[in-house]
């Protein structure tokens, strides 16, 4: 039973001598993507990308938990499979979101060391669209009859470097469609409507430079 014992721990200890000395530990590759477009100073998320979106997609390397120096490490990125950058200590590549909504572009990155080790990792993005929300200040949308009911209309996500590249249009009911620049604001005097009345307000938010890149929403308003 000894010698067993002996011969056992002789070939434990024999592993343990032959383990490469050099051993790193393994690394893991971080990928990450931000979107350049306009959202209200009070948003906490993270903003998508939408159609014309100007993106940003880096690359790290994680060892240990610490980030592996990666300035002479050459980099080659692709996008959709199509080469859109090489060079040494590229940790990051920038470009224009060209899919249509519900589509997503797939990024791509092979990185090798200096050492020789090489990684590689992936990334989705996908293409949301712009939004814009209707606020009210009324608990339940209820509005006393004869108040002046005020609406916002907040913009998300629109390709835009300003406020005041925004128009927004505004439909009460049935009514006509009534552009009111770049004020986001509607001021509606209820004092013809009667108590359990119902009217529907439909705000428009639309980029100036792009009519093509517009969102809609509705907001019901309930009078008591």
């Amino acid at each position: 039973m000894k010698k067993l014992l002996i011969i056992v721990l002789l070939v434990i200890g024999h592993q343990l001598l032959v383990a490469p000395v050099g051993a790193q530990t393994p690394a893991q590759v971080i990928m990450t993507w931000r979107a350049d477009n306009f959202y209200p100073a009070d948003f906490e998320g993270k903003a998508p990308a939408t159609p014309g979106t100007p993106l940003a997609v880096s690359a790290e390397v994680l060892r240990g938990g610490k980030l592996t120096d990666l300035s002479d490490a050459a980099f080659t990125w692709y996008v959709d499979e199509k080469l859109r950058g090489r060079g040494e200590g590229l940790k990051e590549i920038a470009f224009s979101a060209n899919k249509s909504v519900g589509d997503s572009h797939f990024i791509r990155v092979n990185i090798q060391s200096s050492e020789g080790e090489v990684f590689e990792s992936s990334i989705r993005v996908p293409i949301s669209s712009p939004m814009v929300v209707l606020e009210s200040p009324y608990p339940n949308q209820l509005v006393k009859s004869g108040d002046r009911a005020e609406v916002t209309a907040v913009p998300y996500f629109f390709n835009v470097s300003s406020f005041q590249n925004l128009n927004f249009f505004w439909r009460v009911d049935n009514g006509a469609t009534e552009e009111s620049g770049n004020d986001n604001q509607l001021t509606l005097n209820t004092g013809g409507a009667k108590p359990g009345q119902t009217i529907q307000i439909t705000g428009t938010a639309r980029n100036i430079k792009n009519a093509l890149e517009a969102a809609t929403s509705r907001i019901r308003l309930v009078i008591y």
